[in-house]
């Protein structure tokens, strides 16, 4: 099995920002490309949606978008992550640094973040 097969599936993820201290996430990689991305959600907030790559050197580089309304309804703006993933053998999980982008809804960026995150395969269990 290649990295890239190493990737597919569902990962619990630890986030860490300076300003946020750490945080759980939930990420899922399709086989042809798709991210889909969970983490405790800001009021109205959607779940993150995106592609990701394999680079040619094996790291993994990832964009994905989550909407964000408002109590009245309307659109309010969005969230945009891109980041990086290596291979762990080691812990047979993943490793990146990423950044976040809180846009209003006019498009202007309201706030950016950097971090790190922390990928561990969510793991298939027997039922007792």
């Amino acid at each position: 099995m290649n990295h890239k097969e190493k990737l597919f599936g569902s990962w619990n993820a630890a986030i860490t920002t300076p300003d946020q201290g750490t945080f759980p996430a939930l990420l899922t990689f399709t086989a042809d490309g798709i991210v889909i991305a969970d983490e405790s959600p800001l009021p109205f907030e959607t779940s993150g949606h995106g592609n990701w790559i394999m680079r040619d050197d094996g790291e993994v580089a990832l964009t994905f978008i989550a909407l964000v309304g408002s109590p009245e309804g309307p659109n309010a703006g969005k969230i945009k992550v891109v980041g990086t993933l290596q291979f762990d053998a080691a812990t047979a999980g993943w490793n990146g640094r990423f950044k976040v982008e809180l846009f209003d809804a006019s498009g202007q960026v309201t706030l950016t973040d950097r971090g790190t995150h922390s990928l561990t395969r969510i793991a298939v269990e027997s039922l007792d």
